[in-house]
């Protein structure tokens, strides 16, 4: 997925219109070009708050975002369930190769 545009704009996921619009200002200005000349690090993150204020501050986009994040997120924690039972299996039940190799074997302790 892109990035994370509330994280870029440091702000909540539930901020109202005019927080997304403050925030957006106050970063524009920090990292301005002309205010950075030469800092490329700036430069990109004044493009980085402006492709995020541009899909956050339009209430459609950002319906559509918040969608696309919560099916990412949901995917992910079904990819995770199944790895995760996979763990506690093995953490429940150790297996003890010297046990399983003796048995093999016919080897009696």
């Amino acid at each position: 997925m892109e990035q994370d545009y509330y994280r870029i704009l440091g702000i909540r996921e539930d901020a109202s219109e005019e927080e997304i619009k403050k925030r957006y200002r106050i970063l524009a200005k920090k990292y301005h070009p002309d205010t950075n000349p030469g800092d490329r690090e700036a430069e990109q993150r004044f493009k980085e708050a402006g492709i995020a204020y541009a899909v956050l501050g339009d209430s459609k986009k950002r319906r559509e975002y918040d969608q696309r994040r919560r099916a990412e997120k949901r995917t992910k924690e079904k990819r995770n369930y199944g790895k995760k039972e996979n763990q506690q299996k093995k953490k429940a039940n150790p297996i003890d190769t010297t046990e399983l190799f003796e048995k093999f074997m016919g080897i009696k302790r």
